[in-house]
């Protein structure tokens, strides 16, 4: 039975992989749809990892807001009364959902050893019903493998979540003064 249950929409895979790798490096054993059992019932493998879990996590950003699974999932959560709403990006949460307190990271840039995540970690702890144990050593290598990739790539699996757009160089031009 996993600690944590990370619900998102595929989109943001990599940013889910990047929090459920720090949450383990918290000591936390966390579940998220990147390890489903390939030829079995998606749907069952879910609701039955979402019941077992202590904690769901839901991830609002501008793709998970109109999706159904994730809909889904955030209502199975707040029924079984372990719902905590992450907003990672900046985004209106969907109806049904806009009056939770809803754990606010949508400026952290990613970094193992920011505070900005300090609120996110002890709701976990008051849900799970024990402390993180993070270590020195795994908060290093956390940081080690986050430090190491380009700051452009660092966008696509961390935190804030907007997606890269390459701006063409014809729309780099300032503005003419009138």
């Amino acid at each position: 039975m996993a600690d944590v249950f990370i619900s998102y929409k595929s989109e943001r895979r990599r940013a889910a992989r990047h929090l459920a790798d720090l949450l383990r490096a918290y000591g936390f054993d966390v579940w998220f749809d990147y390890e489903l059992i390939p030829g079995a019932n998606f749907g069952r493998q879910i609701e039955r990892e979402l019941r077992a879990a202590k904690v769901v996590l839901v991830l609002w950003c501008t793709h998970s807001v109109s999706s159904d699974w994730v809909l889904e999932e955030a209502g199975l959560a707040k029924t079984l009364v372990k719902f905590i709403p992450v907003k990672i990006e900046g985004c209106e949460p969907p109806l049904g959902y806009r009056q939770d307190q809803f754990v606010d990271v949508s400026a952290w840039d990613g970094d193992p050893n920011s505070r900005s995540i300090d609120r996110l970690i002890e709701r976990i702890e008051a849900m799970v019903g024990r402390e993180g144990t993070i270590t020195r050593k795994a908060l290093a290598e956390r940081y080690d493998e986050w430090s190491r990739e380009p700051r452009s790539q660092r966008a696509l699996h961390t935190f804030p979540l907007a997606e890269t757009r390459v701006i063409p160089v014809e729309e780099r031009r300032l503005p003419s003064s009138v």
